[in-house]
Parts: C-alpha cells; sequence; structure tokens
C-alpha cells in the first residue's frame, strides 16, 4: 500500500511540474512570436499595432518574472490573436 502511495505522489508531482515547464514554455514561444512579428512586419503594422504589441510584451514580462506564467500566456494569446485580427482586417477587438 505505501509503495502505491508513493508511486501516486510521484506521478502527481512528475504532472504538475510537466504542466509547469509547458505554461513556462508557452508564455515564452508566445513571447518569440511577438519579438518575430515586430521585427518582421514592425513597420507594416496598422492602428498602434506595433505599441499595442510592445506593451504587451512588457506586462507579459512583468508577469513571467513575478512568477504568473498564466498571465503572461493570456496577455501574449491575447496580443497575438489582436494583431492577427488587425492584420486581416477583423478590427483586433480584444
Amino acid at each position: 500500500m505505501i509503495n502505491k502511495t508513493a508511486l501516486f505522489l510521484s506521478l502527481s508531482i512528475s504532472a504538475f511540474s510537466i504542466q509547469s515547464r509547458a505554461d513556462t514554455t508557452l508564455c515564452d514561444i508566445n513571447l518569440q512570436k511577438i519579438d518575430d512579428l515586430l521585427l518582421t512586419a514592425g513597420q507594416n503594422l496598422v492602428g498602434g499595432t506595433a505599441k499595442k504589441l510592445e506593451q504587451a510584451k512588457e506586462n507579459a514580462l512583468e508577469a513571467k518574472k513575478a512568477g504568473d506564467t498564466n498571465k503572461c500566456i493570456n496577455l501574449t494569446q491575447r496580443a497575438l490573436v489582436g494583431a492577427d485580427n488587425r492584420s486581416m482586417g477583423g478590427g483586433g477587438a480584444n
């Protein structure tokens, strides 16, 4: 019984650890996408999109530094979707 409990706890800790790394990785990936978008399309972005991306990146980096990876992911995802919507003529309501 003790071995089953130890195995269960070990698996639970491993799953949590993997999820934490996945969140951090997604945050980092999204930050890199924002950097790439600003670098490659920066001057072609319309309607203040570049400024909004830069602000979202700054806020996301602050959240990441504070250890709030969910906030980092949410901010970067919203910024990337908004930039995509604006570039496609969708207005980017976010």
